[in-house]
């Protein structure tokens, strides 16, 4: 009798620790998932910014070849390409 109560008993606990892993998986993955859903639309919006935004730099009326390299988010960005400041060049 002492048997059959112990192997229920065993069972109800394995039935409940398998539950609760469960319950945190779930919560896990709706948490990654709402994240990373936040996230996206920032990395592509940073992603298409001109360099002279990303870099901060104003209008300095000039035109030459520019290297720079940001990090956002973990995700390198460089550029080198001519970046013409000059309202009147850039027409």
């Amino acid at each position: 009798m002492y048997v059959v109560v112990a192997v229920v008993v065993a069972a109800v606990v394995v039935v409940a620790a398998a539950a609760v892993v469960v319950v945190v998986v779930v919560v896990v993955v709706a948490v990654v998932v709402v994240v990373v859903t936040a996230a996206v639309p920032v990395v592509i919006e940073f992603m298409t910014l001109p360099d002279e935004v990303i870099t901060g730099e104003l209008n300095q009326g000039s035109c030459s070849a520019q290297t720079s390299q940001v990090t956002f988010i973990g995700v390198p960005r460089r550029s080198s390409v001519p970046v013409c400041l000059d309202p009147q060049t850039t027409q």
